[in-house]
């Protein structure tokens, strides 16, 4: 299985290289830039599209795991899969609904992101796009479990739970390297927590996730050559806001709660 998780991280990570190299050239094109102000640090204009970057590999990648996953389940003898991950592919098709979900507010916020960072919104306007962004998690099934007899409550807590964390992720990118770093911290401790959970499908995707930060984040180190906007900043903190909903904070054939 661990062949897979490096597959995928290292699939992510070349693509987000390659992408955000390409950014750097292509945003200032496309006015995708970050002028200097009194506010700011930097004394020269800084390109924004390493939030696009990040994004296309992480949902390129995601998507051609996720044909191969339908594939396999389809045509189960086409390719030589061993047994250990087989018997786990009927359960990552049942997964994919919902990731669908998960991946059609991650391009909601993207845009929205990128609207942002080229003409400015409203914060207001902004607010209201995470919300109806987190309504539609909890439609499609993605929702907190508090063991109360009133799922309402759980609904309301993941909605105001994904608001928060994308906008600390928003507020959070403020310096060369922070959000991009923090995230990428935040998703390693989330793979293992997902392995040690036996959670694979959730694991595969989080291995994905931090290989299209780093990707980014080789070119937004001090002094960054590139920033990821909004477009970058609202993203992260919605996966990695989603990806502590969708969890199960309980080892794999254990009958307790853990501390996690």
């Amino acid at each position: 299985m661990w062949t897979g998780y490096l597959v995928s991280f290292g699939l992510a990570f070349v693509l987000s290289l390659i992408l955000t190299t390409a950014m750097i050239r292509l945003a200032p094109r496309l006015g995708l830039v970050d002028e200097p102000s009194a506010r700011k640090i930097h004394t020269k204009p800084v390109p924004l599209g390493g939030g696009i970057a990040i994004v296309l590999a992480l949902l390129g990648v995601a998507a051609v795991g996720a044909g191969v996953v339908a594939v396999l389940n389809a045509r189960p003898g086409l390719l030589p899969v061993p047994e250990s991950i087989r018997i786990h592919i009927p359960g990552m098709v049942s997964s994919l609904k919902r990731l669908g979900a998960i991946v059609l507010g991650a391009i909601i916020l993207a845009l929205t992101g990128l609207v942002d960072d080229k003409r400015g919104l409203s914060p207001w306007t902004k607010l209201s796009v995470q919300i109806l962004v987190a309504l539609l998690l909890v439609a499609s099934g993605v929702s907190i479990t508090l063991f109360l007899p009133w799922k309402a409550a759980g609904w309301t807590l993941t909605v105001g739970w994904i608001i928060f964390i994308t906008n600390s992720f928003n507020l959070l990118d403020n310096m060369d390297g922070l959000a991009a770093g923090v995230a990428f911290i935040i998703a390693v401790v989330f793979f293992a927590v997902a392995l040690i959970t036996g959670q694979i499908f959730i694991a595969l995707f989080l291995a994905v996730f931090a290989g299209a930060v780093l990707g980014f984040l080789v070119f937004n180190f001090p002094p960054a050559r590139i920033f990821m906007g909004d477009t970058g900043s609202y993203v992260l903190g919605y996966f990695l806001g989603v990806a502590a909903v969708v969890f199960t904070f309980v080892p794999q054939g254990s009958t307790k709660a853990s501390v996690l």
